[in-house]
């Protein structure tokens, strides 16, 4: 596989304004998208050992495409987790009831877990800390559900579309993602402080 240098490089420093975390929203919760265990909720992140996904990764100055694999199993927060690996790094997800959470994204750690996404119903918020190249950080999120459709390849499909919005010291991320039952992440549009950061797109998988 390819890599590719990632167009989102810019946030979590403390010298360059929080430069390291540019890359987390978009290509993180592209990987966290892709877990699942088998029930009517997880479907929406389907897993099984050694599945690939295929994206299109849409930049401000490069496009690329990206695949994401699921290469071990392990334990977040207590709970039966998964590995997944792509050219940014190793992503650890474990499902909490209906709840996914994540204490790493692409290299980037999350105390406590951070939650990605709730199919209980709720709009659901997240406080904590982030940790990334050596420099932690304070930071929240929340997200926004709401169902809709997606169309690919001419079909349409029910969706499930999170806006979420990250906060850290004066910058904001807003990122919108869009579920599909049996395919996982389809979309995923990003902007930091009302700028385009980058976007991507369902190509193949699982």
């Amino acid at each position: 596989m390819r890599k590719s240098q990632s167009p989102f490089r810019a946030l979590l420093a403390s010298r360059n304004s929080y430069r390291a975390l540019r890359n987390w929203k978009l290509y993180s919760l592209a990987l966290a998208a892709l877990a699942g265990c088998g029930s009517s909720t997880s479907g929406y992140m389907p897993l099984r050992d050694g599945a690939e996904w295929t994206y299109e990764v849409n930049g401000r100055l490069r496009n690329s495409v990206e695949e994401v694999r699921v290469t071990g199993r392990t334990s977040v927060d207590g709970q039966p987790g998964f590995v997944l690996s792509g050219a940014l790094g190793e992503s650890r997800l474990a499902w909490k009831g209906t709840k996914l959470v994540a204490s790493e994204l692409s290299g980037i750690s999350y105390s406590p877990a951070i939650m990605l996404v709730d199919f209980g119903g709720d709009s659901p918020k997240w406080s904590g800390e982030i940790r990334a190249y050596g420099v932690t950080t304070k930071a929240s999120d929340s997200i926004v559900q709401k169902n809709t459709s997606f169309s690919l390849s001419g079909r349409k499909y029910s969706a499930v579309e999170c806006s979420h919005t990250l906060k850290f010291g004066s910058s904001t991320i807003e990122t919108k993602i869009t579920f599909v039952q049996g395919l996982g992440i389809v979309a995923l549009d990003e902007h930091r402080d009302g700028q385009f950061l980058g976007s991507i797109r369902y190509l193949a998988g699982p």
